[in-house]
């Protein structure tokens, strides 16, 4: 008798890995399905491809796996199996993290030096987690302090020495360390002697003497600002938490986390959105700063900009608090659901966005998370996250900017990397609209390959189940944003006129159930997707005051970790 078909089910999980570089790295688990699935592996989204140090596991007991031999720091992050066959789909995912002691890959070099120079020394290293890096002078540790610098970028340490004098001479130590073994290196700086320092004081003071008519102004050294990896006057270079009670997160995103803060002195509260950067994301924190203190975004429904702080690691917007509910949990909670309600909130939406291409700044990451209600019980909402937002020369004069929204919400322009317009947001004000009009996503697709070429080619269709009650009229402000050439789009201030926005069609929106049944698998399914890209940060804030081997450095795998 033939088996009855079933969807892939895992009986057994993918679990966390740890493991030494250099060693191998295996991970299985135990799928079931008729017939039997097929299956997939990926890494960090991509296919895996069966060769070399790689081998895949088909065992005994419906037991498949990975195995990796001699692994590499290259190797750590996500690992996901995929098991499919006609009847569904299943997905199990775990990390592997790779261990490595700390090593050095370039070395600092020794140095000669006349009195009065700046030395300078590089230390490029390695290891997982990130080591530390320390530097000495005989046995003496080195501070960040007076005429010492010491940073430590993108896994380049460098220590400076400002003026150098005789008491700087000697043999210099670099150690770079963390719990799975350390090594160091020695080199030396040597300085001028005092004879020859004397002899050139020697021949300043007889040409003093020859031009004693003449008043001599001996140099005068300047002292080396410290240099900051955000430049900019409105943020304090300070700990907030010197001035705010930092509370619960209410939000956490691809580059920052978002917490509930408290100013100390008057019980104020706020949102602290905590920004974590490197060499290659800080433009994106020090965009968000800037678009938010230009003073162009000063509408009731954008979150306004209390004050900033720069800490290592971090930014840190203190913002006005939009205590409410997201957008899709809040609608998708209520007990009765008309076109009415999605209409109010549409309506709001195109006023922000009007305010905002009128002052030529494209937010170009509208979606549902992004949007809360002003406060608890409100009707009023607030948008969100200006982190992808771009500043326009004029509403006509487009520009090529990288993808970070969800492809589900993005217009074909920034998919192609065409030049994106204030028609780009007007896009994804449609998709919201069709979303809380039927509870489900017109491009949404399993596979996201099959999402990117619908959106590109504009293929999509109203669900005639989910449509069949909606007016007419609402349909037809849906039609007039998606469109292919954002030039052609509905413009936010002409969606503000649009007759399903107007107070003569109130009484037929009012008419028009919507179930939100859909909403909640929709919102459901929205969080499940971001928290797969959910940014890991320590949180812990040290100014840049403190000494850099103070600094608490997050290892590598916490910067992928999933919350």
């Amino acid at each position: 008798m033939p088996k009855k078909p079933a969807a892939p089910k895992f009986l057994e999980k993918l679990e966390d890995a740890e493991v030494t570089e250099g060693k191998t790295a295996k991970i299985d688990c135990v799928v079931t399905g008729e017939p039997e699935p097929d299956i997939d592996w990926l890494f960090e989204g991509n296919r895996v491809k069966e060769g070399g140090r790689i081998k895949f596991i088909f065992g005994k007991g419906d037991v498949v796996g990975l195995e990796i031999k001699s692994v590499t720091v290259d190797d750590e992050g996500f690992y996901e199996c995929v098991a499919s066959n006609k009847s569904g789909k299943a997905t199990s995912k775990c990390e592997i993290l790779i261990n490595a002691p700390g090593k050095i890959v370039s070395k600092p070099e020794s140095a000669n030096l006349k009195p009065g120079a700046t030395a300078t020394f590089k230390c490029k290293y390695d290891g997982n987690p990130r080591p530390d890096v320390k530097w000495y002078k005989g046995s003496k540790q080195i501070k960040d302090a007076d005429r010492y610098i010491l940073t430590n970028k993108s896994q380049v340490a460098t220590l400076e020495i400002d003026d150098v004098n005789d008491s700087d001479d000697g043999e210099y130590r670099v150690v770079v360390s963390n719990e799975y073994g350390d090594t160091e290196h020695c080199f030396n700086l040597s300085v001028a002697s005092a004879k020859s320092s004397s002899n050139e004081t020697s021949a300043k003071t007889v040409f003093q003497e020859r031009n004693a008519d003449r008043v001599y102004k001996p140099p005068v050294r300047k002292t080396k600002k410290k240099k900051y990896p955000i430049g900019r006057d409105g943020i304090k270079n300070e700990n907030p938490e010197q001035y705010y009670e930092f509370g619960e997160e209410i939000g956490r995103g691809k580059f920052s986390v978002v917490k509930l803060c408290t100013n100390k002195d008057t019980g104020e509260e706020f949102a602290a959105k905590i920004i974590k950067f490197d060499d290659e994301t800080v433009k994106f924190a020090v965009r968000e700063y800037d678009l938010m203190a230009s003073g162009k975004m000063n509408h009731k429904g954008c979150v306004q900009l209390h004050e900033a702080y720069l800490v290592r690691k971090y930014l840190i917007l203190i913002l006005e608090l939009a205590a409410g509910q997201t957008l899709l949990t809040y609608m998708s909670k209520r007990h009765s659901l008309t076109e009415d309600d999605v209409a109010h909130i549409i309506r709001q939406l195109c006023e922000i966005l009007n305010h905002l291409h009128t002052n030529n700044i494209i937010h170009l990451d509208i979606r549902p998370t992004n949007i809360r209600m002003a406060s608890i019980g409100s009707k009023d909402i607030k948008l969100l996250d200006f982190n992808s937002s771009r500043m326009i020369a004029n509403k006509f004069a487009g520009e090529v900017v990288d993808v970070i929204g969800d492809t589900e919400f993005c217009a074909p322009e920034l998919l192609t990397f065409d030049p994106v317009l204030p028609g780009s947001d007007m896009w994804s004000v449609a998709i919201i609209t069709y979303i809380l009009l039927s509870g489900i996503s017109p491009f949404y697709d399993e596979d996201e390959d099959k999402v990117v070429q619908s959106v590109q080619k504009v293929v999509w269709e109203f669900d005639e189940r989910t449509f069949e009650r909606v007016t007419t009229e609402a349909k037809d402000f849906i039609n007039k944003c998606l469109i292919r050439i954002p030039e052609t789009r509905m413009t936010a201030a002409e969606a503000l006129k649009h007759p399903w926005l107007s107070n003569s069609f109130a009484r037929a929106r009012k008419n028009a159930q919507i179930n939100p049944t859909e909403l909640r698998n929709t919102d459901k399914r929205l969080y499940s997707e971001e928290e797969e890209e959910y940014i890991w940060a320590s949180l812990v804030f040290k100014t840049f005051d403190e000494s850099e081997y103070e600094s608490p450095e997050e290892s590598d795998d916490e910067e992928d970790e999933e919350e």
